[in-house]
């Protein structure tokens, strides 16, 4: 991972950005990147659990990728039980994007994450019914 001299713009703009030491960038997005795998680039299509405590108290914000939504939910709901670490997550479609940038010859992480969340109980059910 790079060490950005300053927050980008589309990071800085977004409350559950926040730093963290696996990814060098977490944007929103409508859409999604499209999958793909050339030398300098991989892009995974899945899901990512963002997770987070009271300000000032407990984890701090935190993004964790799934290639697939069931582990992402259970991760979600199960890391919320600990009521003292936890108060809040959400789960979303997300796309892990690594690239190598030949300029700086820098490995870049970025998560883009896909608005809304996916964690209401109706789409736990569904994706809990399927997998029966």
């Amino acid at each position: 991972m790079s060490e950005p001299a300053e927050i980008c713009s589309v990071c800085k703009g977004w409350e559950w950005s926040g730093q963290q030491p696996n990814y060098d960038h977490i944007h929103p997005v409508r859409d999604l990147p499209e999958e793909q795998d050339f030398g300098a680039r991989l892009v995974m299509r899945g899901f990512a659990a963002g997770f987070a405590g009271l300000e000032g108290e407990g984890v701090s914000q935190t993004w964790v990728f799934f290639e697939d939504l069931e582990p992402a939910l259970t991760f979600g709901r199960v890391g919320q039980m600990s009521g003292y670490d936890i108060s809040g997550y959400g789960v979303y479609a997300a796309a892990r994007d690594i690239c190598f940038e030949s300029e700086s010859g820098q490995r870049v992480t970025t998560l883009h994450v896909s608005i809304p969340a996916l964690n209401d109980e109706a789409a736990m059910q569904d994706a809990f019914t399927q997998q029966a």
